[in-house]
């Protein structure tokens, strides 16, 4: 199978799902596209977690129920959720029923606002596993794709954010975030989404923490 596929609008893309266009979407607006946006990268992380052992396309066709459901993914709203709330989800067919995900998107609210409180916003924190483009395979293709599921960095961000009491976060789920979020360009060489994502990364501001953060 070709790494890339020219789709009926002209376009070429990475050669995946490209019958469905919910995943089309995804591929084309927000895949590998740079976000400072902590509600996004939350979603993105809590996303990771609900496909853990399931599939992220299975997630993302449903993500407007996920959305209704977890008011959004307000941390500030989630991490105040208590018994009712994981009741009222875990009765809620149209979604991930799973108690320990549930559980663990709500310690990780918790745990991503204390996050916020120390490097003044979710993005500080995440940027800062953005790869070293020498680390980078050049070109991308498939065959990278399938070969780097996980790396170095997206290691160093599971860890670390168990470190700050996240669950359910594994170097390849934070893979898919890095990814998800615009710190890893993962578009295949040749797909036309690829140019105007790398320059999305080349006109945007890394997030720093506060000078004084301890």
């Amino acid at each position: 199978m070709s790494d890339l596929v020219t789709c009926a609008d002209g376009k070429v893309r990475c050669n995946f799902r490209v019958d469905d266009p919910i995943f089309t979407h995804y591929h084309d607006t927000a895949f590998a596209r740079p976000t400072a946006d902590d509600t996004y990268i939350f979603r993105k992380i809590c996303f990771e977690i609900f496909a853990s052992g399931l599939s992220f396309h299975g997630v993302l066709t449903k993500a407007e129920m996920f959305d209704e459901a977890y008011d959004g993914f307000d941390m500030n709203v989630i991490a105040n959720y208590g018994d009712a709330d994981v009741n009222r989800l875990m009765q809620d067919a149209r979604l991930v029923r799973n108690k320990v995900k549930i559980g663990a998107v709500i310690n990780n609210a918790r745990c991503a606002l204390d996050l916020v409180e120390r490097y003044g916003s979710l993005a500080a924190f995440l940027w800062q596993y953005e790869p070293d483009p020498a680390t980078r395979p050049d070109p991308v293709t498939a065959e990278t794709l399938r070969a780097n599921t996980q790396s170095v960095y997206s290691e160093r961000l599971a860890k670390d954010l168990k470190a700050h009491g996240f669950k359910f976060v594994g170097p390849v789920s934070m893979y898919g975030v890095l990814q998800g979020c615009g710190l890893i360009n993962d578009h295949f060489d040749g797909c036309d989404f690829r140019p105007p994502s790398l320059a999305e990364r080349g006109a945007f501001t890394v997030p720093q923490p506060p000078p004084n953060r301890s």
